[in-house]
């Protein structure tokens, strides 16, 4: 099974760029850019615009790594000739991580008569879902997949729900240290917060101790020496990171420079590049959670992956990030090609209900486990495996893939 994480530490102009943020939303609702684009109903001359969602700057620029594997994905596919006659273009946004930028991303984007959003971000979920089904064209944000229920029709993640995957980190961290104390470290927003409901649920259900500290980290945050000396102080054999790569990198950093050591447990973002090269030393050894095929394997969708990755972009060949748009790249793909078979011309419903009722858990890209949409849920991912972070970065499979615990304290 294969886990996850989320948030970072403040960077220069962050505030600036909230406000911009906001007045860039206010800005193109005045113009009436909100809608012009929710009722493109089909391609422009065979061709298909995907409107891309991305970090490109504020905290968590290390999660705009899924827009390069999505556009080396798009450009793989069209140096293929395309799919059914047609071929893909791009447009990228950037959501900053914020609610605010997330929604003026969208905005732009949808204004732009894109025919698909795809991104990452809880935040940008939470932010756009409101609005998710007045955009009227596939929408593909990858992140907390409890957001995902009840489904909405258009609206779709390529991830697994976060209560299912902190319930595992959680199971997997009193497994590596032999039932000694598991600290737990949550970015104290949309990202971390689920992980304080679905430890306990998981820890009651299967009568095990809750954590020996529950430390909540501000994604602003610049000092992790308090919150490395909590989980020191209690005990903590094991330490969950219910965080972004950045705030999980300063407590990992803080807790080295303190002499605290403890098997650190997160999800796939502990295999970013970025992250590898905040902790330099300190990044193998660690625990991932991840729901993709190993890409140091010899399976062919590691193969195509790494011969495509160096091609297009070989600075991510190694993220898990960039797998993750990789894979968002290869069902959005697959949607377009099942709504155009048999010489059907393109339009965004049709490619909305392809990824409505004809994704049953059919592998693609790293997605060895399937995906899987139905009307309970549009979170498409139930299994992953155990990995460990390695020298020279990417991560080696210590555990098989099985089904992830059910989401434990979900709403």
């Amino acid at each position: 099974m294969r886990y996850y994480q989320g948030s970072a530490r403040p960077r220069p102009r962050q505030l600036l760029a909230a406000s911009a943020a906001v007045a860039t939303a206010v800005l193109l609702a005045a113009t009436g850019c909100g809608s012009s684009g929710s009722s493109a109903s089909g391609a422009d001359s065979k061709t298909i615009k995907v409107g891309l969602d991305s970090v490109l700057s504020g905290p968590n620029t290390s999660n705009g790594e899924l827009t390069n594997g999505t556009v080396a994905y798009l450009k793989y596919i069209n140096a293929m000739g395309g799919v059914n006659g047609y071929t893909f273009t791009w447009q990228t946004a950037d959501t900053m991580s914020t609610t605010a930028g997330a929604y003026a991303a969208t905005t732009k984007l949808i204004a732009a008569n894109v025919n698909a959003i795809i991104g990452i971000g809880t935040v940008a979920i939470v932010a756009v879902r409101p609005k998710a089904a007045s955009y009227k064209i596939p929408i593909m944000l990858a992140g907390d997949g409890s957001n995902f229920v009840p489904p909405i029709k258009n609206f779709f993640d390529f991830a697994p729900n976060f209560y299912s995957v902190y319930a595992g980190a959680y199971r997997l961290a009193r497994q590596v240290d032999g039932n000694a104390p598991v600290g737990l470290v949550y970015e104290n927003d949309a990202i971390g917060i689920p992980a304080t409901k679905a430890i306990p649920a998981y820890a009651a259900a299967a009568d095990l101790p809750e954590p020996s500290a529950s430390v909540a980290v501000d994604q602003t945050t610049t000092d992790c020496t308090p919150y490395a000396g909590q989980l020191q102080s209690s005990g903590a054999k094991a330490v969950v990171l219910a965080a972004s790569t950045d705030v999980a990198a300063c407590v990992v950093k803080a807790a080295n420079a303190i002499g605290y050591s403890p098997k650190w447990v997160g999800d796939w973002g502990l295999n970013s590049a970025s992250y590898e090269e905040e902790l330099g030393s300190l990044f193998p050894g660690q625990y991932v959670i991840d729901y993709q095929t190993p890409v140091t394997g010899s399976s062919a969708a590691a193969t195509l992956f790494n011969q495509q990755m160096e091609k297009y972009d070989p600075k991510d060949l190694k993220s898990s990030y960039a797998e993750q748009g990789w894979d968002a790249g290869s069902i959005f793909v697959d949607a377009v090609r099942k709504a155009t078979a048999n010489s059907q011309a393109y339009s965004n419903d049709a490619v909305v209900n392809a990824l409505d009722t004809e994704f049953n858990g059919q592998p693609l890209g790293l997605l060895a486990g399937g995906v899987v949409y139905d009307d309970s849920q549009h979170y498409g991912v139930l299994s992953a495996g155990v990995f460990q972070t390695v020298a020279g970065g990417g991560e080696k499979q210590v555990s098989p893939f099985t089904k992830l615990p059910e989401p434990y304290g979900a709403p």
